[in-house]
């Protein structure tokens, strides 16, 4: 079940209302907008715009305070999304009291509408209009916005139930039901002195056009029945002793034909019990035949399948085998020559012996100078402390060099194994792809294996199927044993029981034809013997009988012309009675349904939004006020509870009464600081019921109250405070 369409505000345009002028607000489609901005900011103007933008201004005077500070074009433009497939762009230029309307659908251009419905106004343009917004909120009326989904600073009490709302959310257009009542009223006694409340208590003394026709009619039924007591009572025997003449001349004739009627029914049984015969041993055949056309239509699927895997079968057993191996080998071949690769290159990075081969040279050099000069005695010290390091150097370095040389070698050998491995895993592979049927080269080997195990399995079946063909018979015998059957049997057998059929209806009766037969030849013997017995006591009455000497014709017509005006008028009184009772009925039934369906609504909310600490909302059927039940009392009156507790309420109204007027749609909650008086306690609560509501309704939050502007439910958009005088504009955003 798909749920209600959600009316989202996607971008609101303030080309110039107020302080604000070219401002831009586009609020995030989840789930909602929290807008911060301290007092004198522009907070109420966003939110007037977007009334006022929807509805225009039903006071000058309002409407002239509201023009732009700066000067510029005083207009402002909304655009809505309705659902996920239609959007609707609305301008309005409060200058020239011009509104455009554009609806959109898939992203095509649905309707545009353009006009002047100023709502102070008369002109066919403001009823065009609110049919572009009762497609686009359900409803036309300004005051049920703004006391459902509209909440501007100090406005959280609405009114409860107002009449207005009571209609609109019924469905019904303004009507007065008083006036409606005592038109009713008074069409019933025009027609009648009944009681409308009740039609059995006379009402009024003087008779009404009812009660007059019905004692002319009295007068009139008297008169007629005293004319035609005769004639009718002679008529009447006529009549009577005319029928028992025909019934007698009918059990005559059937009396006549009842042999035969036995003949046939004892041919109808033996006929019905031979098709049955024969319909059982035609199924019988019916099954053998279909039995062979689904194994003929098996194997022409399962040949079907094969004919393009045929040269599978063709190729040796062990194809499966080497197909595998050559596909293992291939694997094998890559990873060695990834392997071969990765040495190769190792072998490339791992450093020569040149350098430490240097550094041992240079050790030799110095240990060779230390000794020259120690010889010779002509560096005293130093040409002995030459001596032990030139000796490190030469060693340190030799010993270097070889570690090099070794590590390196040790790399080649690797290197030269894993090509020599490669190189034999190549041939192999090789010597393996020569050994298939096909170019392994390029073939995809999975899937030849596959065809050709798919091709013997196919293969198994239809032999299995070809071993099963004997067991399922001769399909032409099947075919001709059931032609004959059909034709020389069953329709010989039902042409014959269709013209019995035709003859004698009575043996479509069922398997007790035999027994009813003779329960109806008894029947009609006592008939006989009563028929003849009334003719006799009729003959007697004619005789005694006199005859009749008016016409009762003319009261007769006098009467039913009576009878069809006396129709009318009661049609025409139990109509007002019946329009007068369902009003009075769905006016009272109205109030009782519709004020308990919005208490529990409203109750729902309101225990979220207190913590469980009020349960129940109740409003009184007759002075629709609000009570509520607590933990500890129940029935309590909303004037009792706290200035901050009634706001709760007031807001779970807001909620109920705008998720009940507009079922089909979810509307956006646009609130300008409606939670002024809720302590910390309060705002956790009413995040929370905000938060859930957001799931389908779109709601826009202006507030100043840094407790609120501390909630992470919602993303924000600030405004800046704007001087006295000051214009804000998309700069300052």
């Amino acid at each position: 079940m798909r749920g209600p369409a959600r009316l989202r505000l996607v971008r609101l345009h303030v080309e110039g209302f107020g302080r604000l002028a070219d401002y831009v607000l586009e609020p995030p489609a989840e789930p909602g907008v929290l807008v911060v901005a301290p007092n004198e900011a522009g907070k109420s103007t966003l939110t007037a715009a977007i009334f006022h933008g929807l509805f225009g201004f039903s006071d000058k005077s309002e409407e002239e305070a509201r023009r732009p500070w700066g000067g510029g074009p005083y207009a402002v433009a909304l655009e809505w999304a309705l659902g996920e497939r239609s959007t609707c762009a609305i301008r309005r230029d409060f200058d020239t009291q011009r509104v455009a309307v554009e609806w959109c659908t898939d992203g095509a251009i649905d309707r545009r509408w353009e006009g002047e419905p100023n709502p102070r106004g008369r002109s066919g343009d403001r009823a065009a209009y609110d049919d572009e917004l009762r497609r686009l909120l359900g409803f036309v009326s300004s005051e049920v916005f703004r006391q459902t989904a509209f909440v501007s600073p100090g406005a959280a009490a609405v009114r409860p139930l107002a009449a207005e709302l009571l209609r609109l959310l019924s469905g019904s257009e303004r009507a007065d039901f008083r006036a409606a009542l005592l038109e009713f009223e008074a069409g019933w006694y025009h027609l009648t002195r009944a009681d409308i409340t009740d039609p059995q208590r006379p009402m009024k003394h003087k008779t009404r056009q009812l009660e007059e026709l019905d004692e002319r009619r009295a007068e009139l039924v008297a008169r007629r029945e005293n004319a035609r007591g005769g004639r009718d009572a002679r008529r009447g025997a006529e009549e009577e002793l005319a029928q028992v003449h025909r019934r007698i001349a009918e059990l005559e004739r059937d009396v006549a034909g009842r042999e035969e009627t036995a003949r046939a029914i004892e041919r109808t049984r033996r006929i019905r019990e031979e098709i049955g015969d024969a319909e059982r041993l035609r199924q019988e055949m019916d099954r053998g035949i279909e039995r062979f056309v689904e194994w003929e239509r098996r194997v022409r699927e399962k040949t079907a399948a094969l004919e393009p895997l045929v040269r599978y079968l063709r190729y040796p057993r062990d194809f499966a085998d080497r197909v595998r191996r050559l596909r293992d080998l291939r694997e094998q071949v890559s990873r060695r020559a990834a392997e071969g690769a990765e040495a190769e290159s190792e072998v490339l990075r791992a450093p020569r012996p040149g350098g430490p081969l240097g550094l041992g040279a240079a050790g030799v050099a110095a240990a060779t100078i230390g000794l020259v000069l120690a010889a010779l005695g002509t560096g005293g010290a130093a040409g002995y402390a030459a001596v032990p390091v030139g000796v490190a150097l030469a060693a340190f370095g030799l010993g270097w060099a070889w570690v090099r040389r070794s590590r390196r070698r040790e790399r080649v050998v690797r290197w030269t194994a894993l090509q020599a491995e490669a190189a034999r895993l190549d041939r192999e592979r090789a010597a393996v792809a020569e050994t298939l049927p096909f170019d392994s080269s390029a073939a995809d080997l999975d899937l030849h294996l596959e065809r050709w195990e798919r091709a013997h399995q196919l293969r198994a079946e239809l032999d299995g199927m070809q071993e099963a063909r004997p067991a399922l018979g001769d399909r032409e015998t099947l075919e001709r044993d059931r032609r004959s059957v059909k034709e020389e049997r069953l329709d010989v057998l039902r042409l014959e029981q269709r013209r019995l059929l035709e003859r004698h209806p009575y043996l479509e009766i069922g398997a007790d034809y035999e027994r009813q037969f003779l329960q109806d030849e008894r029947q009609r013997v006592e008939e006989r013997a009563r028929l003849e017995t009334r003719e006799l006591q009729l003959r007697r009455r004619l005789a005694d009988l006199p005859v009749a000497a008016d016409d009762p014709h003319r009261l007769a017509a006098e009467i039913a012309r009576i009878d069809e005006e006396t129709a009318r008028l009661r049609l025409e009184r139990d109509a007002h009675r019946l329009a007068w009772r369902i009003l009075t009925e769905c006016k009272d039934e109205f109030v009782q349904v519709m004020t308990h369906r919005l208490g529990r609504r409203i109750g729902r909310v309101f225990e979220a939004m207190t913590g469980g600490r009020y349960s129940a909302v109740e409003i009184h059927p007759v002075s629709l006020e609000l009570s509520v039940d607590g933990i500890e009392k129940r029935g309590i009156p909303a004037e009792s509870l706290s200035r901050g507790t009634r706001d709760q309420l007031y807001f779970a109204l807001r909620v109920a009464l705008l998720q009940e007027l507009a079922a089909d749609r979810a509307l956006p909650l646009v609130l300008d600081d409606p939670f002024l008086h809720f302590d910390l306690e309060r705002l956790g609560r009413a995040e929370e019921t905000l938060r859930r509501l957001g799931s389908l309704h779109q709601v826009l939050l202006f507030t100043h109250d840094a407790r609120v502007a501390g909630w992470s439910s919602f993303p924000q958009r600030r405004l800046p405070a704007v001087g006295a005088g000051a214009v804000a504009s998309p700069s300052a955003d």
